[in-house]
């Protein structure tokens, strides 16, 4: 598997970890409304579409519950794998660099400074860094 491959695997997690984070807002603006429609159902006589849009709210929260539910078991199981695969890199420092760049999603200029090394050694170490992870028999 070339680096560039490497990176691309990597990378994934910060994609998972997006997805989760726009499901949990769209889920937060959902209940929201729901709550608002509940308030506004609670004043109402009997009948009218107010309790539909409400059943129709709390459908679609339950989906996206559900749905966010999977994202999260598979952002879980990456990160597992991540850690597994950052960690069959012997040297410290290029764990750490992987770490941060990866899991905590940090700038290189935020990385370089936690390591205590310049901008451009810190990104030739995340080069050295890619050429001795090994990655697990499932990464494509």
């Amino acid at each position: 598997m070339t680096n560039q491959e490497k990176k691309k695997w990597l990378l994934e997690y910060r994609k998972l970890d997006q997805d989760i984070e726009r499901d949990m807002e769209e889920l937060q603006r959902l209940k929201s409304r729901a709550e608002k429609i509940t308030s506004s159902v609670s004043g109402m006589p009997k009948g009218g579409n107010q309790g539909d849009r409400l059943q129709l709210a709390v459908d679609r929260i339950c989906e996206l519950e559900e749905r966010l539910n999977g994202k999260i078991d598979a952002a879980v199981k990456r990160r597992k794998e991540m850690e597994a695969a950052i960690t069959t890199v012997e040297d410290r420092t290029l764990q750490l660099i992987l770490r941060y760049k990866y899991i905590d999603d940090m700038h290189w200029d935020e990385i370089a400074e936690k390591i205590h090394y310049s901008f451009r050694h810190t990104t030739k170490l995340h080069g050295k860094a890619l050429t001795q992870i090994k990655m697990p028999h499932n990464a494509p």
